[in-house]
């Protein structure tokens, strides 16, 4: 049969459910070592890597999210004008980084209307081949973003909070009959 023995092999790019990221240094039969995105090595005997169901990002495609909030005062465009300049300035981005040639897919779309923003999911899309640069290109969506956010003038809301100051009881109304 042609079933592989492990679900990884040597370099391969790796998330478990213990937390633990980072790149396959060696695997055995007996055990599998982990070069962390920390620097430190972590082993595991190779039953319970195997019981901590890898996550092998080398492997066919992996998509990276980032969902981006952008100030009510856009609400007249958010549906089509922003997504679209958004998705225009997220492939340039792409394009100027070594990230551009391996772009699978990229969606850039309304998400919701949350309590302080509008919020627009980006979804991107990039061959196994890249999954050492998981995190990198996740914070490279958002910079994007932001970037975007300057060029076209695009508010980005921050939480509010709004109090209010309730006027002072007058006399006799709030005495208990008591």
């Amino acid at each position: 049969t042609d079933e592989p023995w492990f679900p990884t092999k040597t370099g391969d790019f790796v998330e478990l459910s213990d937390g633990a990221i980072g790149t396959i240094a060696l695997q055995t039969p007996e055990q599998v070592v982990l070069d962390t995105r920390g620097g430190a090595q972590k082993t595991y005997s190779t039953l319970t890597f195997l019981g901590l169901n890898p996550i092998n990002y080398s492997v066919n495609a992996f998509a990276v999210f980032a969902s981006f909030g952008i100030d009510y005062a856009c609400q007249p465009d958010i549906i089509r004008t922003i997504p679209d300049l958004l998705h225009g300035h997220i492939i340039k981005a792409l394009e100027e980084k070594e990230y551009g040639p391996d772009l699978i897919e990229l969606v850039v779309d309304f998400k919701e209307a949350a309590a302080s923003s509008l919020n627009i999911l980006i979804f991107a899309k990039f061959p196994g081949s890249q999954a050492s640069n998981y995190f990198a290109l996740s914070r490279f969506l958002q910079q994007a973003a932001v970037d975007a956010c300057t060029k076209y003038d695009w508010g980005i809301p921050f939480t509010q909070i709004t109090l209010h100051q309730a006027d002072k009881p007058k006399t006799g109304l709030c005495v208990s009959s008591t």
